[in-house]
């Protein structure tokens, strides 16, 4: 389903790009979140949703307001996404990739989490 996600995701991003560049930009920054949180930080239901409430905000403040500069809204989302996956990374369920060595004791703590 991931696969079929970033599929469509690339293909609909190309095909904005000569219609409507910024559409493209936002669906590509989207997809590509949607990869790195689901699949190479595996990053729990809570910061994930700050992500995307932050991100819909500084979005439609940049398309209907024109508050923000593009280049503004781009480091603003690349600073969230690092200040999340960071914060991430430190949780004693952290699972995703390079585990084994960010989170050692995880074995440990699914032990505990899942005895009975």
């Amino acid at each position: 389903m991931d696969v079929i996600v970033l599929l469509v995701g690339i293909v609909t991003s190309i095909y904005l790009y000569s219609v409507y560049p910024v559409a493209s930009y936002i669906i590509l920054c989207v997809v590509g979140h949607f990869f790195l949180f689901c699949n190479v930080v595996r990053m729990s239901r809570i910061p994930e949703l700050v992500w995307s409430v932050t991100f819909i905000g500084l979005v439609s403040s940049y398309l209907l307001v024109g508050w923000l500069s593009g280049l503004t809204l781009a480091i603003i989302i690349v600073i969230i996404t690092c200040v999340l996956v960071a914060l991430e990374s430190k949780k004693p369920s952290y699972h995703g990739i390079g585990w084994q060595y960010i989170n050692p004791k995880l074995p440990v703590w699914f032990q505990q989490r899942h005895e009975k």
